[in-house]
C-alpha cells in the first residue's frame, strides 16, 4: 500500500509541477545552451521507447497504455511540438541571435506569451468536452495555477535579493525560461487530459480527423 502511495504522489507532483532551472543555484555558470536544453529536456527523452514496467526513477507520467512495442505518442508528440523546435532553432540560429541579456529578455518574453496563448488554446480546446460547471472548475483550477506559479516567482525574486545572491545577470532570462517550463508543461497536461478522453474513452474515441490533443495554436 505504501509503494502505491508513493508512486501516485510521485505522478501527481510530476503531473503539476516542473522547472527548468533552480533559482536558488547560481545560473551565470550556466551556458544558454544547458538552459536551452533543459527547457525541453522533460519531453525530450520520451522519444525513447519505454519497457511495460519501467523503472519508477524513469517513469513518464504521459505514458499510460504505452509498451516496448507501441511507444508513448503522446509524448513523442509533445517533444516535437512546433514552439520548442522553432524555439530552439532560433536560439541557435546564425542570423539574428540574441548576444546580450536585454536580447535574451526579449527573446524568452516573446516565447513566454507565446506559450501564455498555447496554455489558453490548449483549455479551450478542453472545454469542446465539458459540462459548462466542469469549465468553471477548470477556469478556477487555472486560476489557483497561475496565481501560485507567479507567486513563486514572486517569493524568488524577493530571496535574491535578500540574500544577496551573487548570480549574474543572466539570473535575468533564466528566469524566463523557468517560467516557460512552468507553462509549456500545464499545457501539456492539459493536453493530456484531452488526449485521454479523445483516445481512452471506451466506445467514445473521437476520429483521428477531429481530435484536438495534438493541434497548436498559430503563432
Amino acid at each position: 500500500m505504501k509503494t502505491k502511495l508513493h508512486v501516485s504522489l510521485l505522478c501527481f507532483v510530476a503531473l503539476t509541477t516542473s522547472s527548468c532551472l533552480p533559482l536558488q543555484e547560481s545560473v551565470a555558470e550556466i551556458s544558454i545552451d544547458v538552459c536551452i536544453e533543459s527547457t525541453v529536456d522533460s519531453v525530450i527523452t520520451s522519444k525513447k521507447l519505454y519497457d511495460p514496467t519501467p523503472d519508477i526513477r524513469h517513469y513518464d507520467v504521459y505514458q499510460q497504455g504505452a509498451t516496448s512495442a507501441f511507444p508513448d505518442k503522446f509524448s513523442l508528440a509533445m517533444a516535437d511540438n512546433p514552439i520548442t523546435e522553432r524555439m530552439y532553432l532560433e536560439v541557435n540560429s546564425t542570423v539574428d541571435t540574441p548576444t546580450t541579456t536585454y536580447d535574451y529578455q526579449v527573446f524568452y518574453s516573446r516565447y513566454l506569451d507565446i506559450w501564455k496563448e498555447e496554455l489558453k488554446y490548449s483549455v479551450d480546446n478542453l472545454k469542446v468536452y465539458l459540462t459548462d460547471e466542469e469549465s468553471e472548475m477548470l477556469d478556477a483550477a487555472q486560476a489557483d495555477w497561475e496565481s501560485s506559479v507567479w507567486l513563486n516567482n514572486e517569493l524568488d525574486s524577493l530571496m535574491i535579493v535578500k540574500f544577496g545572491m551573487l548570480l549574474g545577470s543572466q539570473h535575468l532570462y533564466s528566469r524566463l525560461t523557468y517560467l516557460i517550463t512552468q507553462y509549456s508543461e500545464r499545457a501539456y497536461h492539459i493536453k493530456y487530459m484531452t488526449y485521454l478522453i479523445e483516445t481512452h474513452s471506451g466506445d467514445a474515441k473521437i476520429p483521428i480527423e477531429d481530435q484536438l490533443w495534438d493541434k497548436f495554436h498559430d503563432f
